[in-house]
């Protein structure tokens, strides 16, 4: 991310409104922020030059990619060697069946959200990608029967 580059009042309005929709035209972005859109999708160019707008994608339901379950894996390691995890993190979060990973404190060390198309997988994906790793000591499975999201980050400041 650049350092230099100083955000006002426009440019969180766009990061805003395309966390909202990503396939949000120029046209429409800049007639709700009240600029043209030649400098609309300037501003848009600088904010993902600059590493402020990563990537825009579409949210899929999970059912028709046959993701039926979901679940919250709660890992403890009995190994906090930072290249370890960091590569231990790095590797799960490119399995097609991982939504996201944390590091966490407290109880568990790791905590991992995952799809899966039935109990079976479920286990097969815990016994196969999780629990033969040597350095995990312990994984609990939590079943997740709903979730909210919020996709729209406001600024904090």
């Amino acid at each position: 991310m650049s350092e230099n580059m100083v955000l006002d009042r426009k440019d969180y309005l766009i990061m805003q409104f395309l966390q909202e929709n990503g396939w949000l035209q120029t046209k429409e972005l800049s007639a709700r922020i009240g600029l043209s859109n030649s400098a609309t999708a300037q501003r848009v160019k600088l904010l993902k030059e600059a590493g402020y707008i990563e990537s825009a994608h579409a949210v899929v339901q999970r059912d028709i990619m046959g993701a039926h379950l979901e679940a919250l894996f709660l890992m403890e390691l009995d190994k906090h060697d930072e290249e370890i995890v960091e590569e231990f993190m790095r590797e799960i979060v490119q399995l097609p069946e991982v939504l996201s990973a944390f590091l966490v404190t407290g109880r568990h060390d790791v905590v991992v959200n995952v799809v899966a198309q039935d109990m079976l997988h479920l286990k097969k994906l815990a016994f196969e990608q999780f629990t033969n790793r040597p350095f995990i000591t312990r994984i609990e499975t939590s079943m997740v029967y709903a979730s909210r999201h919020s996709r729209v980050l406001q600024p904090l400041m």
